[in-house]
């Protein structure tokens, strides 16, 4: 956070009038979260982390998708894939459709990422 004397100090660059400290500090306050790094993993680990009621959940999902080349783009990736990473499209899709928070799926890939270092 800034000292008084650094904030004494601060020049816009646009010549516009500086924040109030309880602004930058509300600012500093509301940043957003820094992302989590991917985390990448087999897809026999991942599914093992899913388990199995997950597991039909996401294949119920790729059975519900309408567009043929999407579905057949997500099931290719889910029967074939050799590895996953967190930040993949599909996965956040999955995770969207099914309704999974971000902690549940970095929960699901640290305890994958176990598995594989077993």
């Amino acid at each position: 956070m800034l000292s008084p004397e650094t904030y004494a100090g601060l020049t816009m660059l646009d010549n516009g009038p500086k924040p109030t400290m309880a602004q930058i500090q509300a600012a500093w306050d509301n940043r957003p979260a820094k992302p989590l790094p991917p985390i990448s993993v087999t897809m026999a680990a991942l599914r093992l982390a899913l388990g199995r009621d997950v597991c039909i959940q996401i294949g119920a999902y790729i059975a519900s998708i309408t567009d043929v080349n999407a579905k057949w783009q997500a099931q290719t990736w889910w029967e074939k894939a050799a590895t996953v990473n967190s930040s993949h499209p599909v996965v956040e899709s999955f995770q969207t459709a099914l309704g999974y928070t971000d902690e549940q799926v970095k929960d699901w890939f640290e305890t994958a990422k176990a598995i594989d270092n077993q």
